[in-house]
């Protein structure tokens, strides 16, 4: 039996430093059969001649140039290049274990399902921090579990509020091993951030609604680089409350389209709009204007989406320091919610 080519896409920009530990990650897998397509989005520096200087050494790498045109762009140009059976998404900033395509192949085939998942490793400079790992043993996951899996994507319902933090512990575009049959026959692509905050939540409720099985494997296996400048900033000025609406609208469709309006979707959707005013404090760059910051917060606690969802939060799940912020969210203390974000801002940069 012939073994099935891993298709791996890859978006370059200002990576040149990367490179070499993503490209020595590839090329010394344990899994032989897989092409790497890294797209040069228009680097300013020389990556795309690093790639070009790559792909001359090894065949199984390919270069496609094209203009600056964002991430996603790149990531759905390179989805078309594509001539594996199979396929994953790598930042050029991360890479992976020598065993991971071995691993995750073996599984999608044996196992016979649509992905394949695994647990990863935030990479800072002085230390490597693993991120809890979702399931504790491997797991296979199909029937009415993938029923609650396709929720889950959407966001959190009762008891797992009381970790809100991993609303998205499933929903990266990376550490998983996608069937291209399902991208292809369902035209799946990748939306800009830009448009909706996380085009990787997007892209994954639009597979897994395609999909009926999944396999979670408990290793950690991709390294999540944490020191490229180059990635995005801790801040996002004041564009993440509109991007967190229109991903709300945007998923809000896809439960129509694909969920039949289930009661369970909308309320973990609900959940993950109230909770992304979390994110939204969290976000703030105290050395703009406090007024400008004030307006920013208010106008999030008073627009009637927002109103809505933060009305129907059951509290007792959450955690008491988050409680207290989406209490002062749901009762609209602006000024209140500024001054915790603040504080809360100051302990997690400790």
């Amino acid at each position: 039996m012939d073994l099935p080519l891993v298709s791996i896409v890859i978006p370059v920009y200002k990576s040149k430093a990367f490179l070499p530990k993503l490209v020595d990650s590839l090329t010394n897998q344990t899994y032989p059969h897989w092409e790497a397509i890294f797209v040069n989005d228009g680097c300013p520096e020389d990556s795309g001649s690093l790639c070009d200087s790559y792909a001359s050494q090894d065949a199984r790498i390919k270069v496609i140039h094209q203009k600056n045109s964002g991430a996603v762009a790149a990531l759905n140009r390179g989805m078309g290049f594509c001539s594996g059976s199979w396929v994953m998404f790598l930042d050029a900033d991360d890479w992976i274990d020598y065993s991971t395509i071995e691993k995750a192949i073996q599984i999608a085939v044996s196992e016979h399902v649509d992905v394949v998942m695994w647990g990863n490793i935030k990479e800072f400079a002085e230390k490597s921090v693993p991120y809890p790992l979702f399931f504790d043993t491997k797991k296979k996951i199909e029937g009415q579990e993938f029923k609650w899996l396709q929720r889950r994507l959407f966001g959190l319902q009762k008891a797992e509020l009381s970790n809100p933090i991993a609303t998205d512990a499933l929903s990266s575009g990376w550490a998983k091993l996608y069937r291209k049959e399902i991208l292809d026959q369902h035209q799946i692509q990748w939306t800009a951030t830009q448009e909706v905050g996380s085009s990787d939540v997007l892209f994954n409720v639009q597979y897994f609604a395609k999909a009926k099985s999944a396999y979670y494997l408990p290793e950690h296996l991709h390294h999540y680089n944490k020191e490229n400048p180059n990635g995005l900033t801790k801040t996002y000025g004041y564009s993440l409350v509109p991007k967190f609406l229109n991903l709300y609208q945007a998923l809000s469709l896809e439960i129509k389209k694909h969920f039949g309006d289930k009661k369970e979707f909308n309320e973990a959707l609900d959940n993950r709009l109230a909770l992304s005013s979390i994110n939204v404090g969290l976000s703030l760059n105290f050395k703009n204007d406090w007024r400008d910051n004030h307006r920013y917060i208010a106008g999030m606690v008073s627009n009637s989406t927002y109103k809505n969802a933060l009305r129907k939060l059951e509290l007792k799940y959450i955690p008491f320091h988050f409680r207290i912020y989406l209490w002062l969210a749901k009762f609209e203390f602006s000024s209140l919610i500024l001054i915790l974000a603040f504080f809360m801002q100051k302990l997690k940069n400790r």
